[in-house]
C-alpha cells in the first residue's frame, strides 16, 4: 500500500522513463511516488465538489524522454485541456486551444523522441494542421511553435492519431465525418 485515495482514485498511473517513480491522481492531488520513498509527494492540488464531480483535476498523460516534463490533462466534468508540467520548477504551461469536451477530438498532443511536442489540430477553420513545438524556459512564451503545416485545405476533415515515427516521418489519420469512403 502506497496511498489511500481520498474519496476517489483516478486510474492514470504514468511511469517515469527511469522506472524509479510514477505519478497518479486522486480527489485531493496529483502525486509523485518514488519507489525508494515511504510516502508520495503532492505535486498539484486537485479540486472535486461535494458530489464528487471534478472541478479542476490533473491527470497523467506521458513523460518527455528528458524525464523533466510531463504532459497532463487538466479539467473538470465538463471537459479538459492539455498542459505541460515542468516537474523541477512546478511550472504549468498550457497548450493553446487544446480544450476538448466531446468527440471528435480537435487537438491531440504527443511527445516526440527529441522532447518536442507533436500537436495535431483540426479546429482552425475546420482545416487540419500539424505543429511541432518546443519549450524555451527562458522565453516569456514558454511554448514555441517551430513548424506548422496545413494537412489539407478541404474543410470538415478530422485529423487524429498523430505519431512521430522512428524513421523521422509523421503519421496521422484524416477522416471525413459524413463520408466513409474518404
Amino acid at each position: 500500500l502506497i496511498h489511500r485515495c481520498s474519496r476517489r482514485c483516478f486510474v492514470d498511473i504514468v511511469w517515469h522513463p527511469s522506472n524509479e517513480f510514477f505519478t497518479f491522481s486522486d480527489s485531493d492531488a496529483f502525486w509523485l511516488f518514488n519507489l525508494s520513498a515511504s510516502e508520495p509527494e503532492r505535486l498539484l492540488t486537485n479540486e472535486v465538489d461535494d458530489e464528487g464531480r471534478s472541478t479542476n483535476v490533473f491527470g497523467g498523460g506521458s513523460w518527455a524522454k528528458n524525464g523533466r516534463h510531463l504532459l497532463l490533462w487538466a479539467g473538470a466534468t465538463e471537459g479538459s485541456s492539455r498542459l505541460v508540467f515542468d516537474v523541477p520548477t512546478g511550472e504549468l504551461t498550457g497548450i493553446p486551444n487544446s480544450f476538448i469536451y466531446v468527440d471528435p477530438f480537435r487537438t491531440s498532443v504527443t511527445w516526440m523522441q527529441d522532447d518536442r511536442l507533436l500537436v495535431i489540430r483540426g479546429f482552425e477553420a475546420d482545416q487540419p494542421r500539424i505543429e511541432l513545438a518546443r519549450f524555451n524556459h527562458e522565453a516569456e512564451q514558454k511554448l514555441v511553435v517551430e513548424e506548422s503545416q496545413l494537412l489539407s485545405d478541404e474543410a470538415g476533415l478530422i485529423v487524429s492519431s498523430g505519431i512521430h515515427l522512428e524513421n523521422g516521418r509523421f503519421g496521422y489519420l484524416l477522416t471525413h465525418p459524413t463520408d466513409s469512403s474518404q
